[in-house]
């Protein structure tokens, strides 16, 4: 398994977390992994998640399930 853990808190990232940093890029779908990164990063995700997005292939996701079967590893909750 290979979580992301912020190295300052000890804290996993989650797909909930992920959802919060994400979901204004799903509002008009399919939506880009670019997309996706950039509304991460000014939504102020931490690097630890931002981390993870980057494994994400490059290509359009036409919701956000679609992210879970790139991130198989990542839990929903803490």
């Amino acid at each position: 398994m290979l979580d992301v853990v912020d190295e300052q808190t000890n804290h996993p990232v989650t797909r909930l977390e992920i959802l919060d940093a994400v979901d204004k890029a799903f509002e008009a779908p399919p939506t880009a992994t670019s997309d996706i990164l950039v509304t991460a990063e000014d939504s102020g995700a931490r690097t630890a998640l931002l981390e993870v997005l980057h494994r994400l292939p490059e290509k359009r996701f036409g919701s956000v399930r679609e992210l879970w079967e790139h991130l198989p590893d990542v839990p929903v909750e803490a």
